[in-house]
């Protein structure tokens, strides 16, 4: 079905789009590449925009927010909110280790 999609998007048959994302992406195919493809944007979606879950469910064409839930969960091993809160966390991590880097720097740097 995926396939198939896109594969009338690009006027080519299904076949040759399988053949060519295996080609181009390391053996994968054409289901695999959008499932990637999707869960990616739906990672920059999620913590940095503020969106609600169910909006960015809707950007990313699914039909109800329960749907992407289930698909998210399913390719990430995680619920959208679980990963917003990962993302938060690891961020406020990465924020801290800035901070301190910075203040060994200053230290250092007046002697």
């Amino acid at each position: 079905m995926v396939a198939r999609f896109y594969a009338r998007k690009l006027t080519v048959s299904s076949r040759h789009l399988n053949r060519l994302c295996r080609e181009w992406y390391g053996g994968k195919g054409i289901f695999e590449v959008v499932t990637e493809r999707i869960c990616m944007e739906a990672e920059v979606l999620l913590p940095d925009s503020g969106l609600l879950v169910k909006v960015v469910a809707y950007e990313l064409g699914f039909s109800s927010t329960q749907h992407f839930r289930v698909y998210f969960k399913q390719h990430r091993g995680m619920t959208p909110s679980e990963f917003e809160k990962e993302s938060k966390k690891t961020e406020v991590a990465h924020l801290e280790n800035k901070d301190l880097g910075l203040s060994i720097i200053k230290r250092f740097s007046s002697w």
